[in-house]
């Protein structure tokens, strides 16, 4: 760092202090990945909306059902896993 910078630091205002000190702090928890979260949804849910306004259901209908066959593929096999079905069809062969 700068020496200016240092002693401009050391002079600021309370107001300057107390808004550095919170950013620090933002910084030290976490909210600056929240803050590049929340750009990712909006930049998201914006080119989302415009792309199902301008291409509708050739793009919807086909996304929807993929998720829901995989969903229901994912829960199929962990209910499976759960019930010992797979160790039990193991020991038969």
């Amino acid at each position: 760092m700068k020496p200016e910078l240092i002693i401009d630091l050391l002079f600021a205002t309370p107001h300057e202090n107390v808004i550095l000190f919170l950013f620090f702090v933002a910084i030290a928890a976490g909210f600056v990945d929240a803050i590049a979260g929340g750009g990712g949804l909006i930049i998201g849910s914006y080119a989302g909306s415009h792309l199902v306004i301008s291409n509708g259901d050739k793009i919807v209908r086909p996304v929807f059902i993929t998720v829901c066959l995989l969903m229901t593929t994912k829960l199929l096999y962990e209910g499976l896993r759960n019930s010992g079905i797979f160790s039990q069809i193991a020991a038969y062969f």
